[in-house]
């Protein structure tokens, strides 16, 4: 009886993690695309607010680009941590659901939203694009071809999903005792770090989660109850983040488990319905973020204290904004956001 409340309460305290984790990693996502040093022609020597908007920007965006290979890594550890040959088909039916139909109606969604802006003569003038047609085949090209640039991790979700029993083969054949998944993970991160290997994007973080996933999924599980080695991933942790190591795939993975560990520090409790929308968020965040800072450019100008501004707060907004329109959809339109949440 209570070996088995320690499972449960380990499991729960395993999907609080993936939870916290993932709900930080929607919010960097929305500071990724919320980066303006461009569109405000701010560079270094101009002036002292310039080069603190210039540094602070710069150093933030290594930060934040975390977070989509968290995403892929966690994506990868979910499917794979009860992966079963027997359940192949029900898994990859079940993403039909949660990943494939999500994506089109969201490329779809993007697509209708540019077709009116580029289609409307005195807003075409603020966007940088070209006329977006009305047409099957642009509507198929924006969906399977071209697809919005912050929808391409669904893209490559999919893909990686679809090869998932192909890998699962190569953690389960081994030399000795090591698996062939291992060391093809192993020669990635060295290729990759290298720069002698080129992989698609967020395949090598796809194949970890699917590692941990595997191979680790007694481990990943339990609760760290050796507090020196938390504390050491708290340095390792803080060493990391101030010092740019996390430009290299190799530390970002030690980085994971590092913040993996020292989440033991807390017990998890269950979290608000707001933190659980990370997948709404990640789909739904650009559209609104490019409207949002188009009018806040147009009505307040370019200034480097007004792009710092800008950074710092309207990812916040944003958020404020999408969690009112998750409670409405969720209150008084449930199908509706069932479907565009895939059934999240």
């Amino acid at each position: 009886m209570e070996s088995k409340m320690n499972n449960t309460l380990n499991e729960m305290h395993f999907r609080w993690k993936v939870a916290y984790i993932s709900f930080i990693c929607s919010i960097l996502v929305i500071y990724v695309h919320a980066y303006n040093i461009d569109i405000y022609s701010i560079t270094i020597g101009e002036s002292i607010g310039g080069n603190i908007t210039y540094k602070i920007e710069q150093y933030f965006s290594q930060v934040t680009e975390l977070a989509v290979p968290f995403f892929f890594l966690i994506s990868g550890m979910l499917f794979f941590r009860n992966f079963m040959w027997e359940n192949t088909l029900i898994k990859l039916k079940r993403r039909l659901k949660t990943l494939f139909l999500p994506y089109i109606i969201w490329c779809s969604i993007y697509y209708l939203y540019f077709v009116i802006l580029t289609n409307i003569s005195f807003v075409k003038k603020y966007i940088s694009m070209e006329k977006v047609e009305i047409s099957i085949k642009c509507w198929f090209d924006w969906v399977f071809i071209n697809e919005y640039y912050v929808l391409w991790f669904l893209k490559y979700l999919i893909i990686f999903i679809f090869f998932t029993p192909l890998i699962f083969l190569l953690f389960r054949i081994k030399i000795g005792r090591i698996s062939i998944g291992f060391l093809l993970m192993i020669f990635g991160y060295v290729g990759v770090d290298s720069g002698i290997l080129y992989l698609p994007s967020g395949m090598i973080w796809f194949f970890t989660g699917a590692w941990l996933g595997i191979e680790c999924r007694t481990w990943i599980v339990k609760q760290m109850v050796n507090n020196r080695i938390r504390i050491l991933a708290i340095f390792y942790i803080i060493f990391v983040l101030f010092t740019g190591g996390n430009k290299y795939c190799t530390p970002k993975i030690f980085l994971f488990i590092s913040i993996w560990f020292v989440m033991d520090f807390w017990k998890g409790k269950e979290l608000p319905w707001w933190m659980k929308i990370t997948f709404f968020t990640y789909v739904a965040h650009d559209m609104i973020l490019e409207t949002f800072e188009k009018l806040y450019l147009y009505f307040f100008g370019i200034e480097w204290y007004l792009a710092l501004i800008d950074y710092v707060l309207m990812p916040i907004i944003i958020f404020g904004v999408l969690v009112t329109i998750a409670y409405i959809l969720k209150r008084f339109i449930p199908k509706v956001w069932y479907i565009i949440s895939g059934g999240r």
